[in-house]
């Protein structure tokens, strides 16, 4: 019984077996080009991406950018986007437009409606987009033939014009990156005896300055003893830098005259050969006759050809030590240097009262030889003067505690003047009491980027409050600009020192035997002081500080 089982499950194994090789082939049918990964487009002109013409039947091509068998998840969640959704496909910019990938084309302009772009596909090196053969093949369709069928080409640009996305290793690809060039050089390669070995370098860039890709290899040959009458006459494999190349050339013609030695046949087109280039950016091709190769050479050489090689080539961008990058972003953050601001109100309620406010900002444009300069501007309240022994003043106005301006007069009482039938316009009731006053000394002065601003009003200042209720109303803008001449060296070396001289102070003082001291609590006239602390910065406009502005943020809480 055993052997009954094994015969029977033997039998179709030896009927296939035992076919011939005939009987084979016809069943399965020869492979194309395409199936090689080759060049398979009928009348087309070659191309890189045509190579790709049939991914789906070549087994070189499924796998060519990493096959990504993945994970399916056995859950559905209808909320989330797609792998597409997430892809940008890449642009050449300006220099040329490339289809894109999400959301793909599915129509074109009026005409051409039927003209669609290739079939997009999720692999390991990201999204590619498939090449569109031609589709009249083998009688499928008959009469007149479209473009396509002469030239594949034409069935990868959309109705917009605009071309299939290059595979990663189409030179055109680099389109989207700057500085690439394509560069050629050609040289010769012969050889003279029989079953000779000719040999030609080609150095193709400097690889201390540039860099490479897609560089490809041509070998062209001069027609000599090569016709194979009565055995095999041709070359051997080719090795680049003592690399085997599969591509033994045979021409089947012989030269011996001057018309047919004129042509070259190629033996290799384009062969990829990034992997193969020395660490120096050269190659070394070498190539063997055989010895069948006996007779007609070619000005002398049994064995006389050109070898051609093409690369994207760009300068390397410099990676420059620590020092270097430092000096060269100085120039970058000189330009990026603005100026930079604070303002606030300045604001205080009853008779004689005193206003305090602190701004802040980054001391930076000071400490690298910027300027810092002060503005203030008061609303116009009860400051026509009065009568003599009740002056209507403001008593000063002090920048850290140091007075600055003393017995100010703004000189107006809009609402007398309104009383008399004067109208007084919003220009009128501000009245500018400092303006570009210099501040660099006091924003470097510890703690570094803070002033306070203070302000008094006389007792008699006693009416005409403005709108918020407040009789010393008014708005201070702290603005800080770089040098005209920009950042220089010098100047942050020297606030480099000054930053460490200052940290070896601190350190001192936190060391030192702490002094016992009292301070009276500050009073003012009317208990109602007030110490607001601004920190809103921007980029400084230099004339901001002459319009007069109040926020609703900024009254008191009294």
């Amino acid at each position: 019984m055993t052997a009954v089982i094994l015969a029977a499950l033997l039998l179709p194994l030896a009927s296939r077996t035992s076919a011939s090789p005939a009987t084979r082939a016809s069943v399965r049918g020869p492979r194309d080009a395409s199936w090689f990964g080759g060049f398979d487009q009928m009348e087309s002109t070659y191309s890189v991406a045509g190579q790709e013409s049939k991914a789906g039947q070549s087994a070189s091509e499924a796998v060519k950018r990493g096959l990504d068998e993945g994970i399916e998840s056995p859950l559905t969640n209808t909320k989330v986007h797609v792998p597409e959704w997430f892809d940008e496909s890449p642009s050449a910019g300006k220099t040329e437009a490339w289809q894109t990938h999400y959301p793909a084309v599915d129509g074109s302009i009026v005409g051409n409606r039927h003209v669609r772009g290739g079939i997009w596909r999720a692999t390991a090196e990201g999204w590619t987009e498939d090449y569109e053969p031609s589709r009249q093949l083998d009688g499928e369709e008959e009469g007149r033939k479209t473009a396509g069928w002469f030239d594949s080409s034409v069935n990868n640009v959309d109705g917009f014009g605009r071309k299939r996305l290059p595979d990663s290793d189409d030179p055109r690809r680099l389109l989207e990156s700057p500085g690439w060039k394509e560069r050629a050089w050609n040289t010769t390669i012969q050889c003279a005896g029989v079953g000779c070995t000719g040999s030609a370098s080609l150095a193709l860039y400097d690889t201390s300055s540039e860099e490479a890709q897609n560089c490809r290899l041509s070998i062209l040959l001069h027609p000599t003893d090569f016709e194979d009458d009565w055995s095999k006459e041709g070359t051997k494999e080719w090795l680049i830098n003592n690399r085997s190349v599969p591509g033994k050339c045979d021409p089947m013609t012989r030269g011996c005259n001057a018309s047919a030695w004129r042509p070259l046949f190629s033996c290799l087109n384009s062969v990829p050969v990034d992997h193969l280039i020395s660490s120096e950016g050269q190659l070394l091709v070498q190539g063997t006759l055989d010895p069948m190769v006996d007779e007609c050479p070619y000005e002398g050489n049994l064995l006389s050809g050109v070898v051609l090689a093409t690369c994207m080539v760009r300068t390397k961008a410099t990676t420059p030590s620590p020092a270097e990058r430092i000096d060269q972003a100085r120039p970058e953050r000189q330009m990026e240097l603005y100026g930079v601001n604070a303002s606030g109100p300045l604001q205080c309620r009853g008779p004689g009262c005193t206003a305090r406010m602190t701004l802040a900002v980054d001391p930076k444009v000071a400490m690298l030889g910027g300027s810092c300069f002060l503005n203030v501007t008061i609303n116009q309240t009860d400051y026509d003067g009065g009568v003599d022994g009740a002056p209507e003043v403001i008593d000063f106005l002090a920048i850290d505690d140091q007075n600055i301006s003393v017995s100010i007069k703004p000189g107006k009482n809009p609402c007398n003047s309104e009383y008399e039938g004067k109208t007084v316009s919003v220009e009128e009731r501000a009245f500018s009491v400092m303006e570009s006053h210099n501040v660099t000394a006091q924003v470097l002065a510890r703690p570094a980027g803070s002033i306070v601003v203070s302000g008094k009003n006389s007792q008699h200042v006693d009416e005409c409050a403005t709108k918020a209720g407040f009789l010393l109303d008014g708005w201070v803008s702290l603005v800080c600009l770089p040098p005209p001449g920009g950042i220089t060296k010098e100047a942050v070396a020297a606030a480099a020192k000054a930053a460490g001289a200052a940290g070896a102070s601190a350190v001192a003082a936190s060391t030192a035997e702490p002094a016992t001291s009292s301070a009276a609590a500050e009073t003012t006239a009317d208990q109602s002081t007030t110490t607001p602390v601004i920190l809103i910065q921007e980029p400084a406009r230099v004339n901001s500080h002459k319009r007069l502005r109040h926020r609703a943020t900024a009254a008191h809480p009294h």
